[in-house]
């Protein structure tokens, strides 16, 4: 959030001098008031163009003639989103504000100071103005398009009518408010808003798929300011609000997530001013629970930072608090990537696992040094990928600002382990372990991360062969048989993919020929398709290569190669198991004959026939290019004259037209010389032109 985390490290720092008790609250308090840091000043410009939306505020010039979203709404209708975009991301990790290589998921700050504009919107019988967001529509639309998540963080910054009444005195106590639930006129507004924003970025081809709604909102005094410590009152009135964008969002979309976001506080307070987020996250559910009339699936935007935000070794004890604050027992004060699956397990297990958690901030300090920057971030991100409950991670790249505030990529070796993480690519993860291992102390991630091992990194091809293939979360059965089928090596990659492809469930799914073939990219290259070689399997489906032939090729490639030992998974091979797709050459090469013999297009069936006829020795080649066909009483009964025949063979044999004296001196043999239509054939196929057909196919 750009100069903001400024406050928030001195925030952090003064907290854990208050936990060792070197100093006594009143001097933090009087710091924090006193100090002549420039805090109001950051506080003012910390709106770094990166991640910054506010409808046209920042920069962005928003006509009121033009800007109206009734111009995105398609002519046939509203199109509302259909899918979990989460599940089928191009990748688990993202940067804060910008789209960089190799990257699945987006993130942007939605400041709000007031809302009101030109835009009418008819919400409960009654006329609103809103500001216009068009300008978000196309950075909305191109990530979408692109396959990328999309998550936007409605933040208020005035302490005006559109906050808590409570928090309107002592304007900039906080870097952001409660929004007002307590004026029944005002809290009806909101929802107004709400709706707006949700109608207008719920449809399939215009969708924010992770609204949350405030920063760190258990931490009142530095993000969520609404008048109160007391820990019941933070929590009713951010689940009264929250639950207003919950049944906004839902009224348009069951696929977008609507999160809450909190810190990494588990069990640690600010010295009363707060809640710690395990027990914010009891009342909230129990609250939200109570509004909704019943279940309600919250999901988690988590701020996975170290306990001190410069101290990147978490996996240490803290020098400045001379203790372990992220110890791995339910009580720890904070949760980082050493002891995260105290917080999933928890809600896991407290509250189910359809609650999902993303990692949507994460800065690594450089203060400590490039490497132990380097090894904080890595064991972040392993911890939040292979952790069951974590479906993304995002970091906050800020630009050099305080020191122990500089999460910067560039120019550092974390820029390295930050491109090379998660690519796929077996070398570049070795690299990682070599270099952040050592700083660490440990020999492997398995010493660190729970589920870094086979068995989870299996899981987790599974995970992604569901996802990816599927659409869908696994089953718990369907999880276990092919975890174990590949725990075991009973099978390898390639046949567990094959296993999907092949299933009943996705041949439902009615794809095209190109949708498989763009699936075929996603899933066993890891990247969209390219027009050349998409073009090319397109080109063998239509002419009668049966999907597991094409499935086949994509399971040999080296990119698949590097997936699965990215899981820890031998590729292995795939045999097809019908005729037609077990040699493609062979099978297009047939395919012709069909089209140029018979004139007509083949059917499966006679592929299968004659390409296992082939394949087991029954015909040669040549024999089934001339008896084969030219013998068979579909051809004879088409009783073309010589001159049509010769023609025919011509273009069945050799690709071409017949040349003039060629044809001619073919009649005569047939009309003078004796020849038969068979002797004829023979000759076509004992040709060097017709030898340089068949090699064309690999034959």
């Amino acid at each position: 959030m750009g100069n903001i985390r400024y406050k928030k490290i001195i925030a952090c720092i003064l907290a854990a001098l208050l936990i060792t008790g070197i100093m006594p609250h009143s001097f933090v308090t009087a710091y924090a008031e006193s100090t002549d840091t420039g805090l109001d000043e950051l506080n003012s410009s910390r709106a770094n163009a990166l991640v910054r939306d506010d409808g046209g505020e920042n920069g962005e010039e928003v006509s009121e003639n033009n800007a109206f979203f009734e111009d995105i709404i398609p002519e046939n209708g509203y199109n509302a989103l259909d899918h979990d975009a989460f599940l089928t991301a191009r990748s688990f990790k993202g940067v804060q504000g910008r789209i960089s290589n190799g990257c699945g998921h987006y993130f942007m700050n939605l400041f709000i100071t007031d809302f009101a504009g030109p835009s009418p919107w008819e919400y409960e019988g009654k006329t609103y103005y809103f500001k216009s967001y068009a300008p978000m529509v196309n950075t909305v639309k191109s990530l979408n398009a692109k396959g990328i998540t999309v998550s936007y963080e409605i933040l208020l910054e005035s302490t005006g009518r559109l906050c808590e009444p409570a928090a309107r005195s002592g304007s900039g106590a906080s870097s952001y408010y409660q929004i007002n639930v307590s004026e029944p006129e005002i809290k009806k507004e909101w929802e107004a808003f709400f709706d707006y924003l949700a109608y207008h970025f719920s449809m399939n081809d215009c969708h924010i798929d992770n609204w949350i709604l405030g920063n760190e909102v258990s931490m009142p005094r530095e993000w969520n300011w609404g008048g109160s410590y007391d820990p019941d009152t933070i929590v009713n009135k951010y689940s009264e609000s929250y639950m207003m964008l919950y049944k906004a969002v839902k009224r348009y979309t069951d696929k977008s997530r609507v999160s809450v976001c909190l810190g990494n506080t588990w069990n640690h307070t600010d010295n009363g001013k707060g809640v710690g987020t395990r027990d914010f996250l009891n009342k909230f559910d129990e609250r939200v629970k109570a509004i909704n009339g019943g279940p309600v699936i919250w999901c988690l935007s988590f701020h996975p930072y170290p306990a001190v935000m410069y101290e990147t070794n978490i996996w240490g004890s803290s020098a400045l608090a001379g203790r372990k604050l992220n110890p791995n027992t339910e009580d720890a004060e904070f949760v980082d990537a050493a002891n995260l699956r105290i917080m999933t397990e928890y809600i896991k297990n407290h509250f189910g696992s359809e609650h999902r958690i993303m990692m949507t901030e994460m800065g690594s300090s450089a203060y400590m040094g490039q490497e132990n920057q380097a090894a904080c971030l890595a064991y972040t991100y392993y911890a939040s990928k292979y952790n069951d409950m974590v479906d993304c991670f995002i970091y906050f790249d800020s630009s050099p600002e305080p020191p122990k505030l500089d999460f910067t990529l560039e120019g550092r070796a974390v820029k390295d382990v930050w491109e090379k993480i998660d690519e796929g690519n077996e070398a570049d993860e070795v690299w990682i372990a070599s270099y952040c291992l050592p700083v660490i102390g440990a020999s492997n991630w398995g010493e660190l991360i729970y589920g870094y091992n086979n068995e989870a990194l299996v899981e987790g091809f599974v995970r992604r062969l569901y996802r990816q293939c599927l659409n869908r979360e696994p089953d718990e059965e369907g999880l276990r048989y092919w975890k174990e089928k590949l725990v075991s090596k009973k099978i390898t990659g390639a046949n567990a993919g094959a296993g999907f492809f092949d299933s009943d469930e996705f041949k439902n799914s009615g794809l095209s020929d190109e949708d498989y073939v763009e699936t075929l990219y996603k899933v066993m290259m890891g990247r969209a398709s390219d027009n050349e070689g998409k073009a090319y399997w397109v080109k063998k489906l239509k002419e009668g290569v049966g999907r597991q032939g094409v499935y086949s090729g994509f399971a040999g490639s080296t990119e698949f190669k590097n997936i699965c030992n990215s899981y820890g998974i031998d590729r292995g091979s795939y045999t097809p198991s019908e005729g037609r797709s077990k040699n493609p050459g062979l099978t297009q090469f047939i395919y012709r004959m069909y089209s140029k013999a018979l004139n007509r297009e083949a059917e499966v069936n006679g592929l299968n026939y004659w390409c296992d006829a082939v394949l087991n020795g029954q015909y040669s080649l040549d024999d089934m290019a001339t008896r084969g066909f030219f013998e068979s009483a579909e051809f004879l009964s088409r009783n073309l004259s010589d001159e049509d025949f010769v023609e025919t063979a011509y273009n069945t044999f050799f690709d071409r037209p017949s040349d003039e004296a060629g044809k001619a001196d073919w009649l005569n043999r047939m009309r003078n010389l004796g020849y038969t239509r068979m002797d004829v054939i023979r000759g076509f196929c004992g040709s060097e032109e017709f030898g340089n057909l068949k090699a064309s196919f690999g034959l």
